[in-house]
């Protein structure tokens, strides 16, 4: 599932002129058979709006076969760049 939600998050940001950061929201996967051997993902992104991306994904193996689909929603938010001049603070 972690492939197909990465994925999918990676459609999301692929063709966005903002490159913003994406959240999964909600996930749901099918699993059609089995998998072995070297698999590919494919992520889409079917529709952006200013706040969400809603992307689906296909997992497949060498051959081509169908293995598993998900469908997933995104909230798009904006990159915070942390500065490097921030210390950590020690556990007690």
């Amino acid at each position: 599932m972690t492939l197909l939600d990465v994925t999918m998050a990676l459609a999301a940001r692929s063709a966005d002129p903002a490159n913003m950061a994406v959240v999964t929201i909600e996930m749901k996967t099918s699993f059609l058979r089995p998998a072995k051997g070297e698999l590919h993902a494919f992520g889409y992104c079917d529709h952006r709006s200013t706040s969400m991306a809603f992307c689906r994904a296909d997992l497949k193996d060498a051959s081509g076969r169908l293995l598993a689909q998900a469908m997933g929603t995104f909230r798009r938010m904006p990159v915070v760049h942390r500065s490097s001049s921030v210390s950590a603070v020690p556990a007690d």
